[in-house]
């Protein structure tokens, strides 16, 4: 286990290099954790989309070495753009996106030297307008694909991948929530459990949160016992930073200190259960700061 954590939060990025302009925004970073084939924070990926002077562009992968960010090559889609990134190894990373204007996704595959465009898994649909679809999974190559927009029914859809094949899965019912959201999936450590977080709608009243557990933002768990997810609550347009920590199953909120002008987290990451980070904005969003918190084991400041 890892006694330092890196942590990157892009708000937006802009590579210059060999007369290419790219700009990435919104971006998903992951950092490898420690593994037989990745030394702690040596590694991590960051992906997007670039934009050429003439507005054509297609999709980004940047690859941490640990000293730098490096563009790598990924095929060309025009107008392709990527959201969601994941590395089980420095060997074996994937990532998703689409393309703009159309209902077409994507989906790559990282072997160490390069990426390649794989077929995309029956199920894999383009989200609605302003959702960012999400790759999510474990050091064993086990993966989660999430995040389609709003489900017209009472469950959240899951694509999972075993290692051979995918497939889909649906999320539990809620009762009296519709229109499932997913915004984050996490896997717990050495089980084949994961914990979605997102949200559902109740008629006539505002967007509540929900947490799913397949027993089988963002959630991240150090122990099946020790789960953390993060996201924002209030209304009339401010919103304040909200934590809820799971501890033998059981759901609590706890204090983080609040920004005057409101604020949100967008993820969370988690080594141990003394030390983990959450990342998101402060401030109104036309005009939002970074925020970054970090526990402890005691306290979140």
């Amino acid at each position: 286990m890892a006694d330092r954590v890196g942590l990157w939060f892009v708000a937006d990025f802009r590579l210059e290099r060999h007369g290419l302009e790219a700009a990435v925004l919104p971006v998903r970073l992951h950092l490898l954790q420690p593994g037989p084939d990745c030394r702690p924070h040596r590694q991590g990926w960051a992906v997007g989309n670039y934009v050429t002077s003439s507005l054509d562009g297609g999709p980004l992968a940047l690859h941490w070495t640990g000293s730098s960010w490096r563009s790598t090559p990924v095929p060309f889609v025009r107008f392709g753009y990527l959201t969601g990134v994941f590395a089980a190894s420095a060997t074996n990373a994937w990532a998703v996106g689409g393309v703009n204007n159309s209902s077409r996704m994507l989906l790559f595959r990282w072997n160490g030297t390069s990426w390649r465009r794989v077929s995309v898994p029956a199920g894999l649909t383009a989200p609605s307008l302003g959702e960012l679809t999400g790759i999510s999974g474990d050091a064993a190559g086990h993966l989660w694909i999430f995040d389609f927009g709003q489900q017209t029914g009472n469950r959240a859809t899951y694509l999972r991948y075993d290692g051979h094949r995918w497939s889909k899965v649906l999320g539990a019912v809620i009762a009296g929530q519709q229109r499932v959201i997913v915004r984050d999936v996490a896997t717990v450590p050495g089980t084949s459990a994961a914990w979605s977080v997102g949200l559902g709608f109740v008629p006539t009243v505002n967007a509540r949160a929900r947490i799913e557990r397949y027993g089988m933002s963002g959630a991240v768990s150090t122990s099946t016992r020790n789960t953390w997810a993060v996201g924002g609550t209030g209304g009339d347009g401010l919103d304040f930073p909200l934590v809820l920590r799971s501890k033998g199953g059981t759901w609590t909120r706890a204090h983080v200190p609040m920004p005057p002008t409101g604020g949100d987290f967008f993820g969370v990451a988690a080594t141990s259960s003394s030390n983990a980070w959450a990342v998101g904005h402060a401030g109104p969003a036309s005009r939002p700061t970074a925020l970054i918190l970090r526990w402890n084991g005691s306290t979140w400041k």
